[in-house]
């Protein structure tokens, strides 16, 4: 069974070195926080944002090609056609460096055996400006052991000279960041399962806070109750552009393991719950604020258009979402769910303008359910006339004995406002 597994790695670190071109077109390093294939292009270094890679998927980490017609083995570009450079560089984020511009390249690392360097740090210094006496240094890491004389090769060609530092300490640092196992294959899922975990610990969080916030918010006298309720509100939508802003990192599926991993198996966040749990509180707290909409065809066209903005920024930015149409359906029930309530929060969190307060008579009453004790603490709606001319029924506030209330005879008080997303809503006070 030991022997099998240890076949598999040798198997699958094998095929991602023969995907990558790793060594020879491309290496691939953890720059700023994010793993980038760093791709030869003749005379440039071409860096591509690979946090999506999962070895299925060719457009996220191009494959190698070789060139057999003129009979040599010898790599000649990472990209073999125009189009996939094109389809690679619209989809993916990407900056180049051009090797004229390197001055110096400094490897530091340890040597796992003659060949092999692991732990391995790179160190670019480019000279910038038109007199090039601007020196700008990038600092990276290398995902996974390599072939020394393979990164010397890779490297040749810059305006300045390689140098390679040994540095013992770097072997025991790279084996605390990417696991025992130096191969690169291993190295690079172990790091994208460990961002995998902190998005996910992120959206988790505003997941909870968007509950906190909304669930505080809606306690009767709390201050600025509004706001914190609005902000709440707002938090489905952070999630969802969390989600969207790691696309290539995440999979939209669920949480687990790939059914096709051995030893290292790529780890996926679900999208679902975290947007849940936020989204109904939003759907109870704006059941229970009071604020009503007066001007109902604006709210309708915000409301609507958000939760259309929602879906089609899903469909076009998230690839596992597009291939199945129950996660579509789910998701036009939850943005259509939300996006009203929502809606309704965020408008009353921050009153823009405020038309005034006065009087108006009660019109009409509206009891939902039977008055059978007229001493019962209901909640209804009067219809009255607001100041536009325009009819509205509106929830009387909570601590108002509905039997006192007489259509054609009692007045009440009016508060019209201009929310913040322009829309027009009112408080009815008796």
């Amino acid at each position: 069974m030991m022997q099998n597994q240890e076949l598999m790695d040798k198997v699958e670190e094998a095929a991602f070195k023969e995907f990558t071109g790793f060594g020879r077109q491309s290496v691939v390093v953890e720059y700023r926080g994010r793993a980038w294939q760093m791709i030869d292009r003749d005379d440039r270094f071409l860096f591509v944002l690979a946090d999506g890679y999962n070895g299925d998927e060719a457009d996220v980490v191009p494959r190698a090609s070789t060139d057999s017609g003129s009979g040599s083995s010898s790599y000649e570009s990472a990209l073999p056609t125009s189009e996939q450079i094109e389809r690679l560089l619209k989809s993916k984020r990407q900056f180049s460096l051009a090797k004229s511009d390197i001055v110096r390249a400094e490897v530091s690392g340890s040597y796992e055996d003659y060949f092999t360097l692991v732990g391995v740090e790179l160190r670019l210094s480019l000279a910038k400006g038109k007199s090039k006496n601007k020196i700008k240094k990038r600092k990276m890491r290398l995902l996974g052991g390599i072939n020394q004389f393979l990164l010397r090769d890779f490297l040749s060609g810059i305006g300045g000279e390689t140098v390679f530092v040994k540095k013992e300490a770097s072997l025991a640092a790279h084996r605390r960041l990417y696991g025992e196992d130096t191969g690169a294959h291993s190295a690079m899922m172990t790091y994208l399962n460990k961002k995998t975990a902190r998005v996910n610990l992120l959206m988790w969080v505003l997941s909870v806070v968007g509950y906190a916030l909304i669930a505080f918010g809606a306690v009767p006298g709390m201050p600025f109750g509004r706001q914190m309720m609005g902000l709440g509100a707002l938090q489905p939508l952070v999630i969802l552009i969390t989600y969207l802003g790691n696309r290539r990192l995440l999979c939209f599926l669920g949480s687990g393991r790939s059914p096709n991993a051995a030893t290292v198996g790529r780890k996926r966040v679900g999208f679902y719950p975290k947007f849940a749990i936020p989204m109904l509180a939003t759907v109870f707290a704006a059941l229970l604020s009071g604020s009503i909409v007066t001007d109902f065809p604006l709210f309708l066209g915000v409301s609507a258009g958000l939760a259309v903005v929602m879906l089609a920024a899903l469909l076009v930015l998230s690839d596992e979402c597009r291939r199945h149409f129950v996660m579509i359906a789910a998701c036009v029930l939850m943005f259509g769910v939300y996006a009203f309530p929502a809606v309704n929060l965020i408008n009353a969190a921050v009153p823009l303008r405020s038309y005034g307060t006065y009087t108006a008579q009660v019109e009409r009453k509206m009891v939902p359910t039977p008055d059978e004790d007229p001493s019962e603490h209901k909640e209804f709606y009067v219809g009255i006339t607001l100041r536009d001319g325009r009819e509205a029924e509106l929830p009387l506030a909570f601590g108002e004995w509905n039997y006192t209330v007489i259509p054609g005879e009692t007045e009440v008080t009016v508060q019209e406002y201009k929310g913040l997303l322009g829309i027009n809503c009112a408080f009815v006070s008796y």
